[in-house]
């Protein structure tokens, strides 16, 4: 073989090799979220990982991804118009709803000692009546302290206490029709947003995992559930208390 053949077969070699490590690397970058960035831990919970390390495993296997920024879900599948849930599809599901508050041991500071304060957790069939009291400080009062403030909407109010520096575990059935959590922190100063959060329940797929990254690897186009395949998703929920205001809520839908 001459000089000159054996530089074009080094060339065309080189070439391939080039091909065949970009597709490989494009084929791993498939497998990621599309277009989301590695998530970002709290310094706040660096010292307790297990306190979130839940939220990461088999966190690309879910439908949603909570953006506490904007306080609401981010749908993962790029696209593709998020599934509804039919409007009998919300039965009673025992012990769907779990929330771990951590709370700084600063806390609740006022005057400058931490206190202990009040968390409500509020499940409702309609958003709008917690949405129209939260941004208001006589609206979050009245949320705070007055059980039925809406007769209609509101399916249950649980209160508890919590001291700084103190972590609770606690588990809550979601009860029939009840389609949003509301959240409401009793802080000494109350601040709209910074005091309060509403959670939709999303609904989620119950297929198998390979049909479910079927449909994201085609960006939606194929795989899509159907109805008998979506019910409300079961959450689990991390609280994090601050000095004056909520910290940080992560939320796992699955």
């Amino acid at each position: 073989m001459n000089r000159i053949s054996l530089r074009l077969l080094t060339r065309t070699t080189s070439v391939w090799a080039a091909h065949f490590l970009l597709i490989v690397t494009l084929a791993g970058c498939s497998m990621l979220p599309f277009g989301k960035p590695a998530p970002a831990i709290d310094p706040a919970l660096d010292d307790d990982p297990a306190a979130f390390a839940e939220f990461e495993q088999n966190a690309g296997n879910s439908l949603w991804e909570w953006n506490d920024t904007r306080q609401r879900w981010h749908y993962t599948i790029e696209n593709t118009t998020p599934p509804r849930l039919a409007q009998d599809a919300w039965p009673l599901d025992e012990g769907a709803i779990q929330l771990r508050i951590l709370a700084a041991p600063q806390s609740n500071l006022h005057r400058g000692r931490p206190h202990a304060l009040i968390v409500r957790v509020i499940q409702m069939s309609d958003a709008k009546p917690f949405q129209v009291r939260r941004d208001n400080l006589f609206g979050l009062k009245e949320m705070l302290t007055v059980n039925d403030f809406d007769k209609t909407a509101v399916l249950s109010v649980n209160d508890y206490s919590i001291l700084p520096g103190s972590e609770q575990m606690l588990t809550l059935d979601r009860l029939e029709n009840s389609r949003y959590i509301g959240i409401v922190a009793g802080f000494f100063e109350l601040n709209g947003r910074q005091s309060a959060r509403l959670i939709a329940i999303p609904p989620t797929d119950t297929r198998s995992t390979t049909k479910r990254w079927i449909q994201r690897l085609s960006f939606g186009f194929f795989g899509a559930p159907d109805a008998s395949s979506l019910r409300a998703a079961r959450l689990k929920i991390l609280l994090q208390i601050g000095t004056d205001k909520i910290d940080s809520l992560r939320i796992r839908a699955d």
